[in-house]
C-alpha cells in the first residue's frame, strides 16, 4: 500500500460467531466493548449540551470509498476524482456531530464572526426573527476549523466529559463518507435518484430560484430528514472541511486512512471538503462527491462565499 496512506497500529481480535440467541448476542457484545476499553477506546463522550452539541455514535466496519464508473456525474480526475473505488475498514468506532457546528456553538470558543450575507439581507432576516446561532458557521477556514476543535477537546477534558484517549477533531475524508453513507451504497444516502434530496438536503433547487431578485442561501441546521445515523444535512446546505488533503484514491484495500500527508502537487495543495453547498447543483450533492480549496478558504485572504463550514468528530487520539 502506497505511504501516501496512513497505515496506523491496528489491533485485531477473532472470535467466533455468537450462535443466534440473544442472550449470547448480548455476552459477545459486551466482550466486544470489553476489548475496547482495553485498547483504550474507554468510554463514550458526554456531549456538551451547554453548547447545544449533539453527538451520534458512528460503528465500526467496512464500505466502498469513491464512486463507481458508471455513476451519473462521477469526477475521473486521476488525481482529485472519486476513483478507483477503494475498499476501507473503519477499524474503530467514533462520533460525529448530529449537525454542522453552528454559528452559536463556534462564537462561543472563537469569538464573533461577520454574517456571510450581505448587509441589507442580514437586516431583512434579523427583521423577521431569524436566529442567527442556528445557521452553520460558514466562512471558516481550515485551521479555525481544527482550531476550535482543539480548544472543544480543551474544555471538554476539563468538564470532565471527554474520556482519556479521546478527542474533538475534523473527521478523515474516509470517516466522513462513512458515516455519511451510513450503510448505504446509492448515489445520496436513501438511493440513486435524485427525487430523494428535496426531503434530506438545502441546495440550489430547495433553496433558490438563483437569481438576482431571490438568492438561494444557507438555512439552519436540523430540518431537513437525517440519515440512517442520525446525522443532519451531509449533504447540501454547507460544504465540510476533513482532515485531508486533496489526492488520489489507491485502490484495493485500507484500514483507516488519513489521506495524502503532503499535498500531491505543489498546485494541489488543497484540503477536501465534502457534501456539497446550498449554492450546488443535484451534481454535486453525492456521497462520493469530492471539492477542494486552499486551507484559507473563507478568511480574509481566501474567497468567501458563505458555503464551507464544518462539523466535529470524536476519535481516538
Amino acid at each position: 500500500m502506497s505511504n501516501r496512506w496512513c497505515r496506523p497500529t491496528i489491533i485485531s481480535v477473532s472470535m467466533t460467531p455468537p450462535a443466534p440467541h440473544s442472550l449470547i448476542r448480548l455476552v459477545a457484545g459486551a466482550l466486544f466493548l470489553c476489548f475496547f476499553i482495553v485498547a483504550g477506546q474507554s468510554a463514550e463522550p458526554k456531549p456538551p449540551a451547554d453548547l447545544g452539541i449533539e453527538l451520534g455514535a458512528i460503528p465500526a466496519g467496512t464500505f466502498l470509498m469513491g464512486s463507481p464508473d458508471s455513476e451519473a456525474w462521477r469526477n475521473a480526475d486521476p488525481t482529485s476524482g472519486e476513483g478507483p473505488q477503494t475498499k476501507v475498514h473503519i477499524t474503530k468506532p467514533f462520533w460525529m456531530g448530529k449537525t454542522e457546528v453552528t454559528r452559536g456553538q463556534y462564537e462561543a470558543l472563537m469569538g464573533p464572526m461577520e454574517d456571510p450575507w450581505s448587509k441589507k439581507t442580514a437586516e431583512e432576516l434579523k427583521k423577521s426573527g431569524v436566529d442567527f446561532a442556528q445557521y452553520p458557521a460558514v466562512n471558516v477556514t481550515w485551521d479555525q476549523a481544527n482550531e476550535y476543535c482543539r480548544k472543544l477537546t480543551q474544555r471538554e477534558r476539563a468538564a470532565g466529559r471527554l474520556p482519556a484517549g479521546l478527542k474533538y477533531s475534523l473527521p478523515t475524508e474516509a470517516q466522513w463518507e462513512y458515516a455519511c453513507r451510513a450503510g448505504t451504497a446509492s448515489r445520496n444516502y436513501v438511493s440513486d435518484s435524485d427525487d430523494a434530496l428535496t426531503d434530506i438536503a438545502w441546495y440550489v433547487k430547495t433553496t433558490g430560484p438563483f437569481n438576482r431578485g431571490n438568492m438561494p442561501r444557507i438555512q439552519p441546521v436540523g430540518k431537513k430528514k437525517p440519515n440512517a445515523w442520525g446525522l443532519y444535512d451531509m449533504l447540501g446546505n454547507a460544504r465540510e472541511w476533513t482532515l485531508d488533503w486533496i489526492g488520489p484514491y489507491l485502490g484495493g484495500e485500507a484500514s483507516d486512512p488519513c489521506g495524502s500527508k503532503d499535498p500531491v502537487k505543489a498546485n494541489l495543495a488543497f484540503r477536501v471538503q465534502r457534501g456539497g453547498a446550498w449554492i450546488d447543483a443535484k451534481s454535486k450533492l453525492r456521497c462520493a462527491a469530492r471539492n477542494w480549496s486552499d486551507p484559507a478558504f473563507g478568511s480574509q485572504n481566501g474567497f468567501k462565499e458563505g458555503t464551507v463550514g464544518f462539523r466535529v468528530a470524536v476519535v481516538s487520539e
